[in-house]
């Protein structure tokens, strides 16, 4: 009987906004129908689109929105360093930080992913993060949609990108009501 290969496990790393987010589905869906185990770092702005959506095996919750809010400063530490924690146990093959900012940065430093994914535009240091680089264009020269933008980084793992799948959550009653208020 032929041995069982372990599915590569990715972190992606794309916080907000929600507009952001909806555009890296493409990107997840594609790494899950080449066989990746898709785990996605987001915050609650894009957490409700995430969290029940066929494109990721797993989603963490890097609630950004409470942290702003939350007065003790040792607090938000200790929950960050606990995300941290979670990333460097779950001991992930691939991180891909497709926000490309210092705050994801956080979570792409000092957790032992030995492929850690950035691309050429990343902003505020963040690209110190990444030992492997996609090259992304100046965006005043960006002609390309980005979501096609964002399967540059599936191909840089070999992954084909010709079919773009976009999939959301099951709507409930409540993702309803709240749709209807907006």
């Amino acid at each position: 009987m032929p041995e069982e290969t372990k599915k590569q496990k990715v972190l992606l790393i794309k916080l907000s906004s929600l507009g952001d987010v909806i555009f890296n589905i493409p990107l997840a869906n594609a790494l899950r129908n080449a066989g990746y185990e898709v785990t996605w770092i987001v915050s609650e702005k894009g957490y409700d689109v995430i969290k029940d959506n066929s494109c990721v095996d797993k989603v963490i919750l890097a609630p950004f929105v409470k942290w702003k809010k939350e007065k003790s400063f040792i607090k938000r530490v200790k929950e960050f360093f606990e995300i941290k924690r979670q990333i460097k146990e779950y001991k992930f093959d691939i991180a891909i930080d497709t926000q490309g900012l210092l705050k994801s940065f956080g979570f792409m430093f000092n957790t032992g992913i030995k492929r850690r994914i950035v691309g050429t535009n990343a902003r505020e240091f963040s690209i110190l993060g990444g030992n492997e680089f996609v090259k992304f264009p100046k965006i005043s020269d960006w002609h390309t949609p980005i979501v096609k933008q964002y399967l540059k980084f599936a191909r840089h793992l070999g992954v084909e990108t010709d079919k773009i799948q976009v999939t959301l959550p099951k709507s409930s009653e409540e993702t309803v009501r709240r749709i209807d208020e907006l």
